[in-house]
This record gives structure tokens, C-alpha cells and sequence, in this order.
């Protein structure tokens, strides 16, 4: 409270609009849990339970669920070591929690079309990994509109520089891995003029 009096702080603003100095940062950090990076929108929001019942049919099909957090029903869901051709079965288990899934990953996956449209029913998807993957333009025009969309990583797909116009789309992207790809020189400088605020690699 000095030091905010001291710097003549508006009593209206806001910590992250303030210059604050490293020793009275340190312990807003370690006293009262300040945090200097904006907070995932799903840190702030809960989900709903999932029935034990549904868990169990999920989990059987192959997919491993993680909790994001204790006490929040987010979901960090990947494949349990398995590379291989997900069957529709497999993806219908999946759409039963599609809510409550926040990071996917489906690396070295063979995934089929069903794919693409049981993920674009996914409205909390913040991570969603795809490298090594047979992603083309086409699948992410079923992405475009995911309103949380932030990290995508298409390293290794067959992506070209037809994804552009729906990468553009993708109103909460920051980071984008499109290396080792079709993507000609050219698209990735029009990527990062388009995107700016995109961090792409």
C-alpha cells in the first residue's frame, strides 16, 4: 500500500497497467499469489462433471483423460500409446465429453474425416495438437469457428497455403506451429502479416 501511494497510483487502476518493481513484485508473487500472466479463460470457469459411467466408456475406447486441475473438470485428453486409425466408435466416445475437453492431442494419429467434425464440437478446445498428421486445408475449415482456440501445432501435416484463409479466422489463435509442411515461404510471410499477434514456428 506505500509503494502504491508513493508512485501516486490512481486508486482505480489496475496491477498489470502498472509498472511495478522487481523486489515489490516478488512479494505480490510469493505473499499474495499475484500472477503476471492474463489466466486461460478455463481457469476461470468451471465445467461440469462427467459421470463415472461415461469416464469408463471413454477411457475403454482408448483415450486417456487427465484433469486439468484439482477440483475442475477440464479435460487433457490423448491417445494411451496407441498410433493408429481411430474407428467412428472411438470418436462417438469421445463427442460424450466434447464440453469438457480443453487440451487434445492426437499427434502421429490416422485420423479419418469423422475427426475433424467431432472436434469442431469441441466449444472449450484451448490446445490442440495435430502434428504428424494427415491434416489438410479442408479439416481446418471445420476448426475455423472455435471460440477459444489458442495453441495449434500442425508440424509435420500436409497443410498449404489454402489454410490461410481459415487460419485467419481463428480469432483466438496465439500460437502456431506450421513447420516441416507444404506451406510455401510466401504463405508463411502472409501468415505473420495477417496474424501479428500469432506467435508461428
Amino acid at each position: 500500500v506505500e509503494w502504491w501511494i508513493m508512485e501516486n497510483a490512481p486508486f482505480e487502476a489496475r496491477l498489470e497497467e502498472t509498472k511495478i518493481p522487481e523486489d515489490i513484485l516478488d512479494i505480490l508473487q510469493h505473499t499474495f499469489g499475484y500472477r503476471t500472466q492474463k489466466r486461460a479463460f478455463y481457469e476461470k470457469v468451471k465445467a461440469e462433471p462427467i459421470d463415472s459411467n461415461t469416464l469408463k466408456i471413454v477411457a475403454d475406447a482408448g483415450w486417456n483423460l487427465s484433469p486439468l486441475a484439482q477440483g475442475n473438470h477440464f479435460l487433457d485428453v490423448h491417445r494411451k500409446g496407441k498410433l493408429d486409425t481411430l474407428s467412428i466408435q472411438d470418436w462417438q466416445a469421445l463427442e460424450q465429453i466434447a464440453k469438457n475437453i480443453v487440451w487434445l492431442d492426437l499427434s502421429q494419429q490416422s485420423l479419418s474425416p469423422e475427426a475433424f467434425t467431432i472436434i469442431r464440437q469441441m466449444p472449450n478446445l484451448y490446445r490442440l495438437q495435430l502434428q504428424n498428421t494427415r491434416t489438410q486445408d479442408k479439416d481446418l475449415a471445420l476448426l475455423r469457428e472455435l471460440p477459444h482456440l489458442h495453441t495449434l501445432n500442425l508440424f509435420g501435416t500436409q497443410i498449404t497455403d489454402g489454410s490461410i484463409p481459415h487460419l485467419t479466422k481463428m480469432k483466438e489463435l496465439k500460437v502456431l506451429f506450421i513447420g516441416n509442411t507444404p506451406l510455401y515461404r510466401w504463405g508463411v510471410d502472409s501468415l505473420n502479416s495477417l496474424l501479428p499477434h500469432v506467435s508461428s514456428n
